[in-house]
């Protein structure tokens, strides 16, 4: 992040308080260590106020790892931090002005290794969604186009 890794949370809360203004404010955390990051926001009463009073939410964003290592590691870290979340009518967890973004690697497979750690973690699957970058684009194989040449 930009202050170093020393001053990751106060960069978190520059960011927030620059985009009050901003319904939804996501920012890639793995910078030095996610988890350490994602540890010190989450238990951070003066982010959960601004959040709160700003009517924002936050969107933590992991951007390598292994999906399914990752994200159980950071719900561990919500959990934990006891972050407030209210039930759907189904019995999964809503968290309250906090969601996930995954954009990297993201296909078919592990979108699904995903939401099945949000299921098994009894989190609501509309506290993640998932972008698609480089991978996608640059992921030309012989079933881009549906045909292959054989010689």
């Amino acid at each position: 992040l930009a202050r170093g890794n020393e001053k990751e949370l106060e960069y978190v809360k520059h960011v927030l308080e620059v985009n009050k203004d901003y319904p939804i404010v996501s920012i890639v955390m793995d910078t030095y260590n996610i988890y350490k990051l994602v540890d010190m926001v989450t238990k951070d009463e003066e982010i959960r106020r601004m959040l709160e009073e700003n009517g924002q939410k936050l969107v933590i964003r992991p951007d390598s790892g292994d999906h399914e290592e990752v994200l159980s590691k950071i719900l561990y870290i919500i959990e934990k931090n006891e972050w407030p979340y209210v039930l759907n009518e189904k019995g999964y967890k809503v968290l309250q002005n906090l969601g996930i973004i995954w954009g990297d690697g993201v296909n078919y497979d592990t979108i699904k290794k995903c939401l099945d750690v949000m299921i098994n973690n009894e989190y609501s699957v509309s506290n993640i969604v998932f972008g698609c970058g480089g991978f996608l684009m640059q992921n030309v194989n012989r079933d881009t186009f549906g045909f292959s040449y054989k010689v």
